[in-house]
């Protein structure tokens, strides 16, 4: 039986864990007397690394807040109609008000939404732009919208799908997201535009943060050895089985988190997450090309077959700026269908915004609701083989 291909890259090499063994254990074995210095050097020294983006969103949202006492309205949080529900409940959480812009039909910006809200709010707003799929958000002239309000406006630009794409460039702040392009099971990037993060906005570990964090270590060491192959062809067996008896499999989803609250907004990433990230400070350029190449495969094999267009039909000029894309995103009228056949084939995708929050009002944004129907993202990450797009390639053919 073939393996199962997925969306995220998921599989963490031995040398990696056995580097955390030596680096972390030991530390706390021998009363942190020995020390290996990480070097991060692909990320900037004032980068703070959370749990994950709710609590990286969440402990931002509460600095600038602090920031303006004197203001009296209650700050605004402006968030896509396409979004993930980690925007909307950090904002709630941090004591914010949440409205949601309108996002066009090709992801676009609609920028007299957005003007319209930044007019009607008397107070503090902070706008997010999120980078779908690792690719810049387009229509929206950021200094033509300073000119519709007299209060303070601040721009948090989410990168949650774009780790080692060309972030930050525009707002204040941005968030980015290592669980889900890289092999490691939490990770929650800060980058702020000043020099030195505030006081305050530093990641604490908790006393028991020793015991916490040896569940994704015990994951990953399974994960590496035959014993995680074979779980997981006997569990790829019996899902079949059942789903031939027409009985009801949930399947679960790794990156489905329990319900966010404050109390636990400034937990730090797992140590074994410093430890892979350290470990790829020269290898950023080649995950960029690797996903590029998977990027530009799929979408020579794949756009041209019936009932399937690209998302995102021109890529050449944001591949050029450096955007590393998350996954092929394709529209599809019978996404529901096409994204089980191809499970059934052994391909995992994924469809961003299917689930938002609750207070999302859907009548009034059919654009969005036309894309939360229509959308379908193919894996193109970088430990994707040769064979392995062509797998994805073949699959969507039979599939659709």
């Amino acid at each position: 039986m073939k393996q199962t291909i997925t969306c995220f890259p998921e599989k963490v090499p031995l040398k990696y864990i056995q580097r955390y063994l030596q680096r972390y254990i030991l530390e706390h074995i021998i009363g942190r007397v020995l020390r290996w210095p990480l070097e991060e050097t692909w990320l900037q020294p004032t980068d703070l690394i959370y749990n994950s983006c709710r609590c990286a969103i969440y402990q931002y949202l509460s600095h600038i807040n602090k920031a303006h006492p004197h203001l009296t309205t209650k700050p605004l949080v402006l968030i896509p109609s396409l979004h993930c529900r980690s925007q909307v409940e950090a904002a709630l959480a941090a004591s914010y008000t949440t409205s949601f812009y309108r996002v066009n039909r090709d992801l676009t910006v609609n920028e007299a939404d957005v003007v319209r809200y930044v007019q009607g709010h008397s107070g503090l707003v902070v706008l997010c732009l999120v980078h779908y799929y690792g690719f810049p958000p387009a229509g929206l002239n950021i200094r033509h919208l300073l000119n519709y309000t007299h209060h303070p406006l601040f721009i948090l630009e989410d990168g949650a799908h774009g780790l080692f794409s060309p972030i930050g460039h525009v707002g204040d702040a941005s968030v980015y997201s290592l669980s889900k392009s890289l092999p490691v099971r939490d990770g929650g990037v800060l980058r702020l535009c000043q020099d030195h993060p505030p006081i305050g906005l530093h990641p604490t570990p908790s006393p028991w943060s020793f015991v916490a964090q040896l569940n994704p270590v015990i994951k990953a060491i399974l994960k590496a050895t035959p014993l995680y192959t074979i779980r997981s062809l006997i569990k790829t067996t019996l899902t079949r089985r059942l789903a031939a008896r027409n009985t009801t499999v949930t399947q679960p989803n790794k990156h489905v988190e329990k319900m966010f609250t404050a109390a636990h907004a400034n937990v730090p990433a797992a140590p074994l997450t410093h430890v892979v990230i350290s470990q790829l400070s020269q290898a950023t350029a080649h995950v960029r090309e690797y996903r590029q190449r998977n990027f530009t495969y799929l979408a020579q094999h794949v756009s041209n077959l019936p009932n399937i267009k690209p998302l995102f039909a021109s890529y050449r000029k944001e591949f050029e700026m450096g955007v590393s894309p998350l996954a092929f995103p394709i529209i599809t009228s019978n996404r529901d269908r096409l994204e089980s056949r191809l499970a059934d084939e052994g391909i995992i995708t994924f469809a961003f915004g299917r689930e938002p929050h609750k207070s999302l009002n859907m009548h009034d944004i059919p654009e969005t609701q036309w894309l939360m129907d229509h959308t379908l993202a193919l894996p193109c990450h970088q430990d994707l083989s040769q064979t392995d797009l062509q797998r994805i390639v073949t699959a969507v053919i039979r599939s659709i």
